[in-house]
């Protein structure tokens, strides 16, 4: 993702737990990147782990791009904003601990040109 390039412009951007395992100045381009390639009344779905909860021991190192809680809001302040949520889970991996995420969720559509 650190070196993607969007062919075109798209309707819709998915990007769902991803982000935040590169480092915070290379999940900013790439969020760039994202909203830049997202046609004028296009939604952008974007998932991400959040430092509310620290990370857990059996990943330490992993998420070295934990977001801080309404980060990913303020990238969206120039959106219209369709829904914004704030969440922790609990969950493990085969074979891991169990341990906890906190995260956030948004939805948003970039605004018409004009407007």
């Amino acid at each position: 993702m650190r070196v993607y390039t969007f062919p075109r412009c798209f309707d819709l951007v998915v990007c769902e737990g991803c982000l935040h395992l590169i480092e915070r100045c290379e999940w900013q381009q790439v969020l760039d990147q994202i909203k830049n390639n997202t046609v004028s009344g296009g939604v952008n779905f974007i998932a991400v782990f959040t430092n509310t909860v620290a990370e857990p021991e059996d990943q330490k190192g992993l998420m070295v791009g934990l977001f801080n809680e309404s980060e990913l809001l303020g990238h969206y302040r120039n959106w219209d904003v369709l829904s914004s949520e704030s969440f922790e889970f609990e969950h493990e991996h085969p074979g891991g601990v169990r341990h906890r995420h906190a995260g956030n969720k948004l939805t948003a559509r970039k605004p018409h040109k004009g407007k």
